[in-house]
This record gives C-alpha cells, sequence and structure tokens, in this order.
C-alpha cells in the first residue's frame, strides 16, 4: 500500500507546486509592482488558469511517466 500514496503524494504535491508557481510568474510578468505579500489580488483570467492547469498536468505526467 506504500507504494501507490508515495506515487499520489508526489503527483499532487507537483500539481499544485508548478500550478501556483505558474500562476506566479503570470503575476510578476503582468502586474506591476508586483509584491508576493499582496493580500488582495485580481483574480487571473480564466485562460490563464487554464494554461497553469495545462502546464501543472504536462508536468505531473513527466515525473509519474517520463518514457
Amino acid at each position: 500500500m506504500s507504494p501507490p500514496m508515495i506515487g499520489a503524494v508526489l503527483e499532487n504535491a507537483s500539481l499544485f507546486l508548478v500550478y501556483n508557481h505558474v500562476q506566479i510568474m503570470v503575476r510578476e510578468y503582468t502586474t506591476p509592482n508586483y509584491n508576493n505579500k499582496s493580500q488582495h489580488q485580481a483574480p487571473l483570467p480564466i485562460s490563464i488558469v487554464c494554461f497553469a492547469g495545462a502546464l501543472s498536468g504536462a508536468s505531473a505526467s513527466f515525473f509519474l511517466t517520463p518514457i
């Protein structure tokens, strides 16, 4: 039971990590005077959210099945 649980943890961790970093990168390059610590951020457009999700899924599939 341990190997599937470890695989699921790694998959979810990579998904959320890449998803968050893509959104931060987009905010850094599109928002003037961007501050990581700001609490009041406007929501990103749905196209950017979909792009971040696609990149996170692609990275997770690379980690799970590199061949």
